[in-house]
């Protein structure tokens, strides 16, 4: 049974001494294993596969009406405070 997942892309460039950057997306965790830390395990196990791979940092976004989402990224080391994200949308 799958308990939680997430995305984690590694995006080359050439800023920051062409070091890359990563993105962490759709971090889900089943209803049922919530609250037990296994989304923080996730979370941290794509953060050290990051820094492995030498990203320069790491963006996640989350939306605003989500505030135990919030307090769940920001226990593993992210921001809110740090950038501002902007989201377009076709």
């Amino acid at each position: 049974e799958l308990a939680a997942t997430c995305m984690l892309a590694v995006v080359p460039q050439l800023a920051c001494g062409g070091c890359p950057f990563g993105v962490i997306e759709h971090v889900v965790t089943a209803r049922r294993h919530r609250r037990r830390g296994v989304g923080r395990a996730v979370l941290k196990f794509a953060l050290e596969r990051a820094w492995e791979r030498r990203c320069s940092k790491v963006v996640l976004l989350s939306g605003v009406q989500r505030p135990e989402a919030h307090a769940l990224v920001e226990s593993v080391g992210f921001r809110g405070d740090v950038e501002r994200g902007f989201v377009a949308r076709p």
